[in-house]
């Protein structure tokens, strides 16, 4: 009978900084944490690990580009143009933050009045409240550093609960969950996705992955989110490293945990949610 995949739920986050009483006091020294994070990212949480005394790597697996095509051009200008007839809009991380927010600077010198604003986990708060602060408006969605940084969390907010007739802007990525779309449309809104940046597999990450020369022994892959997944698992499922499966990895919830086991990955140790500070205790873990 195959071993059962080993599955660990660390203590939430404190905090959404990277807490350097996560690690431990003497990692072993022969470990590295594999850091697959979109490059402008990457180098900053490796260099996280190294001040610790820990063996990092960045090996990106995500790139984040912008929608280039006319026709995809024309819709969303479309769709930031009437802006104001949406009550409510929705931004699903810090790209559709940075991405939508260069689109409504470029036609909307002023925020319309009486559009609210929600995000998807802290991070992405942030850099909301940022960007409406830099209009003059308030950040009406309590920032919450507990949050479990899913879609299903944004959904229970008093906001969303009575949305019959009431249209809604979803800013994110091409392709992915439509699952705040589905719950809103089935609630009754006009729910709308906002498609602005694609997320693609870095050219150069065969390669890299080959240089590393990956050691389940020694190796600790952390992943952010269930697309870095797929992508990770496709890159590494060569006869070049027949072992994959055994090799540690760390991802932000109990459903990407499902995805990776149901890849075939071993041992999966689920992250309270995806801030930093959240799998870098998730990382800890195994680093003890």
């Amino acid at each position: 009978m195959a071993k059962a995949p080993s599955v660990l739920v660390p203590k939430p986050p404190v905090s959404n900084s990277v807490a350097p009483n996560a690690l431990p006091a003497k990692p072993k020294a022969q470990q590295r944490v594999i850091v697959t994070r979109p490059q402008a990212q990457a180098e900053a949480w490796c260099e996280h690990w190294r001040a610790q005394g820990v063996a990092a790597l960045a090996l990106p697996v995500l790139d984040i580009v912008p929608v280039t095509g006319e026709v995809e051009h024309q819709k969303i200008k479309a769709q930031i143009l009437a802006l104001d007839e949406h009550p409510i809009l929705i931004f699903v991380s810090q790209n559709a933050v940075s991405h939508g927010w260069d689109w409504i600077d470029a036609y909307w010198p002023q925020f319309p009045v009486g559009v609210h604003c929600l995000a998807v986990g802290m991070k992405t708060q942030q850099a909301l409240a940022e960007r409406l602060a830099a209009h003059g408006h308030p950040m009406t969605q309590q920032i919450d550093a507990h949050s479990s940084m899913d879609s299903e969390s944004l959904l229970d907010l008093p906001e969303l609960q009575h949305v019959a007739g009431k249209k809604i802007l979803i800013f994110r990525g091409c392709g992915g969950r439509t699952k705040l779309q589905d719950v809103l449309q089935a609630r009754g809104a006009q729910a709308q996705h906002c498609e602005l940046y694609q997320r693609c597999l870095p050219p150069q990450t065969a390669q890299q992955l080959a240089d590393a020369q990956l050691n389940p022994e020694h190796d600790i892959v952390a992943l952010f989110s269930g697309e870095s997944l797929e992508n990770f698992c496709q890159v590494v499922a060569t006869p070049a490293l027949p072992n994959w499966r055994q090799l540690k990895v760390v991802v932000p919830s109990q459903r990407v945990q499902q995805q990776a086991i149901s890849l075939g990955f071993a041992h999966v140790h689920a992250a309270e949610n995806a801030t930093e500070n959240a799998m870098a205790e998730a990382v800890a873990a195994w680093l003890k």
